[in-house]
């Protein structure tokens, strides 16, 4: 099965030339990379960009913070679940191990 392409770029009228699609593409592939450039290289934005994490690691630290705090009983009970599920599951291993020795003979 074949990839779905749109070949309808060909057909853009771009400031009245027809078929200059790779022209109006190349313009703003260049346009792009060059606001990204400058933006990469503002003191200012970059600044934001640190200011802007830094508040997001906090906010997700506090959020963190607060659903322990609110869950923690849960989460020790599924700690405790999980090792009686664990005991559970070896007893019943061990006990069908022996079953199958005795019946065999071995036990």
């Amino acid at each position: 099965m074949g990839a779905l392409v749109f070949h309808g770029y060909e057909q853009l009228d771009v400031f009245g030339q027809q078929g200059s699609s790779d022209a109006w593409r190349t313009l703003a592939g260049g346009a792009t990379g060059e606001i990204a450039r400058v933006l990469v290289n503002d003191p200012s934005f970059q600044g934001a960009l640190d200011r802007t994490a830094d508040r997001a690691e906090a906010a997700a630290y506090n959020g963190l913070e607060r659903w322990f705090k609110k869950n923690w009983p849960w989460l020790v009970l599924s700690g405790m679940g999980l090792v009686v599920a664990n005991y559970a599951m070896l007893v019943t291993a061990i006990a069908q191990r022996d079953v199958r020795m005795k019946r065999r003979g071995v036990l």
